[in-house]
């Protein structure tokens, strides 16, 4: 490679060789430590039009992203900016787009919090229109979303109101094309809720992010990964106002995932939360007393009766949902009220804010 750069035949099977090595996770180490990242730059370089060199460079990128080094090497040796180009030579390429994308997520999914200044305004402007271009590969969609999250999740690009719209639009795409797609929903929830933090967003996108949500819930019952990320979501922007009334006519929704995922923990104080956001902000509590929302606090209670969060926010929410409507419920005929709060008066004998739910909920039911 070094002897012949100029060399079309010579680099690509070079290239293609050192694509080969990397499927064995022990070659990858010395191959990092030999150079093979700054070959296979200085061949791209050269080489970009090339589609079986730019193939090859990618996929040899993507398999050593399990090594520190090469992670390091793809943030601060412009590693990253030799993707973006191609990414711009062959855009039209949906499947070489994809691998690029999946590289990308990778990289900055392994980057250390400090490092994620590598990413600029200029990679999420490519990816998000690599998206839209190709909106009808799923490998594309899927990829792209998850390097938009790690962006969101990391809070290291400061993005602009119009940058926070497009976003918004290809996520809800990349949605609605593949519903199916645990994924793409998993993702696509989670961008979704952490753009709502921007007013903007929620006073033009609030309903549409419900319904996108929900349809993804809906969708993928059985699933955890998809209900955990929908339920966190829901968690997030149920704290705002403008929010909650588009949340409140899927309550069935939020109550059946807490119930068919009632062994777990986490699910179970997401949808809590949910509960206790909507109760809270509501002006007639008993318009919901059609839901059977008591008697949900009492099975997260019943079945997780050594976690302090179930126990703190179920307390919470009896001590909300406590007009006669609810306390009169004939679906509380199987449950033990007095012994739920009791247990969970000793669960939280030290957490100040517990014992003050548990209180209010003991003199209201």
């Amino acid at each position: 490679m070094d002897t012949h750069p100029w060399s079309v035949p010579v680099q690509t099977k070079a290239c293609r060789l050192l694509e080969r090595l990397t499927q064995n996770i022990h070659n990858r180490k010395r191959m990092v430590s030999a150079g093979a990242p700054s070959r296979l730059c200085h061949a791209l370089e050269i080489h970009l039009e090339e589609l079986e060199v730019c193939q090859s460079v990618c996929n040899a990128f993507n398999a050593m992203t399990t090594e520190r080094n090469c992670v390091s090497f793809m943030s601060q040796e412009d590693g990253l900016a030799y993707l973006m180009k191609i990414l711009e030579s062959h855009k039209m390429d949906s499947q070489l787009t994809a691998n690029v994308l999946l590289t990308m997520s990778n990289v900055l999914t392994r980057l250390e919090e400090s490092s994620r200044k590598a990413v600029s305004h200029e990679m999420i402007r490519l990816v998000r229109s690599s998206m839209q271009r190709h909106l009808s590969n799923l490998e594309v969609c899927s990829s792209g979303m998850r390097f938009m999250k790690e962006i969101r999740d990391s809070r290291r690009v400061v993005t602009t109101e119009k940058e926070e719209d497009d976003w918004m639009k290809a996520v809800m795409n990349g949605m609605q094309t593949f519903e199916t797609d645990p994924d793409i929903q998993a993702n696509g929830c989670g961008i979704l809720c952490a753009l709502c933090d921007q007013t903007q967003i929620r006073e033009t996108f609030a309903s549409q992010i419900v319904i996108r949500v929900i349809t993804a819930m809906s969708r993928h019952f059985w699933n955890r990964d998809v209900i955990e990320a929908c339920l966190t979501g829901l968690r997030e922007i149920s704290v705002f106002v403008e929010i909650t009334e588009f949340i409140t006519p899927y309550l069935a929704h939020i109550l059946k995932a807490m119930e068919t995922h009632n062994g777990d923990e986490t699910i179970q104080i997401d949808g809590l939360i949910v509960l206790v956001n909507i109760g809270s902000q509501c002006q007639d509590i008993d318009e919901l007393a059609g839901f059977e929302i008591v008697p949900s606090a009492l099975r997260a209670m019943s079945g997780h009766v050594s976690c302090l969060m179930v126990q703190r926010y179920a307390t919470q929410l009896l001590s909300i949902f406590s007009t006669p409507a609810f306390t009169t419920d004939t679906n509380l005929r199987d449950f033990d009220v007095t012994a739920c709060l009791n247990h969970a008066k000793k669960i939280l004998a030290n957490d100040k804010e517990g014992t003050k739910f548990v209180s209010a909920a003991t003199k209201k039911w």
